[in-house]
Parts: structure tokens; C-alpha cells; sequence
């Protein structure tokens, strides 16, 4: 079994080569190969692999939240989600994903009303 620093090193290094990209302190992942050249996973893919891997609550916020429910077609250049685990900011190319720490009844109820939610009519949450 490889020491940690042997660990990071490899990680650097397929980073450097473009095989992986740096995402956060510790977090790599792999770049998708797309009709028109190399990009980063999408926002939701990161999202979801946050979820089922540390167990956290994540729910979008702001005008994230206003875009996914349709209120809006803007896009923000800087996504931001509320999360009951710790607070983080995740480079994903020139996207930055930022999680921040909320209260752990706002990401409750807001994740199971968002998942629950398969009415036609928007969910208007503001926090």
C-alpha cells in the first residue's frame, strides 16, 4: 500500500498531464472528452457524487436555484448551494461551485421537498 504523499503525488501528476482535474483539497476528477475538446463534469454530476459519498444534504441556492426551477434562463457564473456538511469552494474548469454550510433544517426540508416535488407548478424557496 502507497504512503499518502506517494498518493498525492500521482494525483498532481495526472493533473498535470491532463488525465484528471483538481476539484477541491483532496477531490479529482475525470474530464470529459466532448465533441469539441475537453471539459469538466457537470455541476449535478459533482453534486450527486457528493451526496452518495459523504451522505450530506446538498440543495441548490439563489440563482442556481431560480434557473433549475425555470424562473430564470440566466446562468450564474458562480453556483452555490447550501449543504449540511462542511463549507467548500470546488474549481470545476472556469466554474466555481461553492457549498456552503447552511442550517440543517433548511437543507431537510428543502432536499425533501425538491425531490418530492413533481408538480408542474415552480417550488419558490427563499432563504
Amino acid at each position: 500500500m502507497a504512503s499518502r504523499g506517494a498518493v498525492d503525488q500521482t494525483f498532481s501528476q495526472l493533473a498535470r498531464e491532463g488525465h484528471r482535474l483538481h476539484v477541491g483539497r483532496g477531490a479529482y476528477t475525470r474530464p470529459v472528452d466532448g465533441r469539441f475538446g475537453v471539459y469538466p463534469p457537470s455541476t449535478e454530476s459533482i453534486i450527486e457524487t457528493i451526496k452518495s459519498t459523504s451522505g450530506e444534504q446538498v440543495v441548490s441556492r439563489g440563482a442556481t436555484e431560480a434557473n433549475v426551477l425555470g424562473l430564470t434562463t440566466q446562468l450564474p457564473a458562480r453556483e452555490v448551494f447550501l449543504t449540511s456538511g462542511p463549507a467548500r469552494k470546488q474549481q470545476l474548469g472556469k466554474r466555481q461551485m461553492e457549498l456552503i454550510q447552511g442550517p440543517k433544517w433548511a437543507a431537510l426540508v428543502l432536499g425533501a421537498q425538491l425531490t418530492q416535488c413533481e408538480c408542474s407548478e415552480p417550488l419558490i424557496a427563499l432563504l
